[in-house]
């Protein structure tokens, strides 16, 4: 893959594929379930990688429709490519996952010493929450590893959210049946990102339903949530219930902490790379906010724009590389969004007022995405100024795309490398 065009290309190949493949698919409920959401997880060459996180789906699939699949995707390409699933470990974990690349100190020790009290059979239910970045879905994912002996299953709110949603518009009464089944083979279920529910009462409802159930039947159940929601005023009973057993929350760390999990990072990203004690010092201030996910993003790009393999990273080539904002006189930004935007089209070949129109094709939208999410998180300019120059889009629809893009990155390094990439050379 050369380029972030060159993926887009493919997943609007990929879908078309599964479109087709639908046809041939003869259990409907089986293609709506577990297939219709199927999506690129990463490319390597000719490569490319699919997940489910289903054991049953992963194999049925693998059984019955992965080489007609793959022939399917090969013949609109014109090329080709390996459709591989992605190995997973025995209970629907990924494998790539080491739960010792995670720091814990006195800020997130709390919410790990209960989870393991749960885990361990002392309790049934932790509700533990934290604010955006602070390493709770990284909590999460290295207790599915550590634990990953027993029959555990890491469920995403916006996952179940779709699923459920899909289901019930079928048959309501089979389709909760089901869901509950498919629970009730697990020993522990760790659900992550609970605010997701927050303006969908119904899903709150079922969901206290389905916990009350698991908790009966003494599964082991932890379920975080950002620390800016208050379910309390969503539905009492249900935070009631969830709260009744243990409940935690990730602290603010304190700057020495940060300084730490800066010298964790780097070397979790490179080893032959030091920062110096000023250097760290100036990191953990700026993010003195706790938010790891944009320290480690912080690391992530003075590494990337450095281009060094070892050696010493100072203080004045941090602010160098950190992505501050560029201002002129009086305080002003120098950068034209109309530049950015325009360049970013240019590079993408595609016309620069159907990415600013409201268009809702995919691709457009795709591409909007990452122009917004430049503008916010490589510029810096406000969520309200970035949506004057998209239809006027609320601050709430720019902050929703620059989050989509924010977390593809997250989960998909070459796409992360690529929007790197794009922005360095612009």
């Amino acid at each position: 893959m050369e380029n972030i065009l060159d993926f887009q290309v493919l997943e609007i190949k990929f879908n078309k594929a599964k479109n087709i493949l639908k046809n041939k698919i003869n259990d409907d409920k089986f293609f709506t379930t577990f297939v219709s959401g199927l999506t690129i997880k990463k490319v390597n060459v000719k490569d490319i990688y699919i997940d489910f996180n289903n054991v049953y789906a992963k194999n049925e699939f693998g059984a019955k429709w992965l080489s007609l699949f793959n022939q399917i995707f090969n013949n609109i390409c014109g090329e080709d490519y390996r459709i591989v699933i992605e190995s997973l470990i025995t209970h629907g974990i990924t494998a790539n996952i080491d739960h010792n690349r995670m720091f814990i100190g006195s800020f997130n020790s709390d919410v790990i010493g209960k989870s393991d009290n749960i885990l361990n059979g002392k309790n049934k239910i932790l509700f533990f929450q934290g604010s955006i970045g602070s390493g709770r879905t990284t909590i999460i994912n290295h207790l599915a590893v550590k634990y990953k002996d027993k029959k555990i299953l890491v469920i995403e709110s916006n996952e179940i959210s779709d699923k459920i949603f899909i289901l019930l518009a079928n048959d309501k009464n089979k389709s909760i049946e089901s869901i509950k089944n498919n629970l009730f083979n697990y020993e522990i279920i760790l659900f992550d990102n609970l605010e997701y529910f927050i303006n969908k009462p119904k899903f709150c409802e079922l969901l206290f339903n389905l916990f009350k159930e698991l908790n009966a039947a003494n599964k082991k159940i932890i379920i975080s949530s950002s620390n800016t929601v208050d379910f309390k005023k969503i539905n009492q009973e249900f935070y009631s219930y969830i709260t009744n057993d243990l409940i935690s929350e990730i602290n603010k760390p304190s700057l020495n902490e940060l300084k730490t999990i800066s010298v964790f990072f780097v070397k979790s990203l490179n080893n032959k790379i030091n920062f110096t004690d000023e250097a760290l010092d100036f990191l953990a201030t700026r993010n003195g906010n706790g938010n790891l996910r944009k320290l480690k993003s912080d690391i992530s790009s003075i590494l990337f724009y450095t281009n060094e393999g070892n050696g010493t990273i100072t203080v004045n080539d941090v602010k160098k590389y950190i992505e501050m904002p560029i201002k002129g006189k009086n305080n002003t930004l120098i950068v034209d969004p109309n530049k950015i935007i325009s360049s970013i089209c240019s590079y993408f070949k595609i016309d620069e007022n159907e990415v600013k129109s409201p268009q809702r094709n995919k691709y457009i939208v795709n591409i909007r995405n990452i122009c917004m999410y430049g503008l916010n998180k490589k510029y810096h300019l406000t969520l309200k100024n970035i949506g004057s120059h998209f239809s006027n889009k609320s601050h709430s629809n720019v902050k929703r795309s620059v989050d989509l893009v924010q977390n593809r990155a997250e989960k998909n390094d070459q796409f992360a490398k690529e929007i790197e990439l794009l922005f360095k050379n612009l």
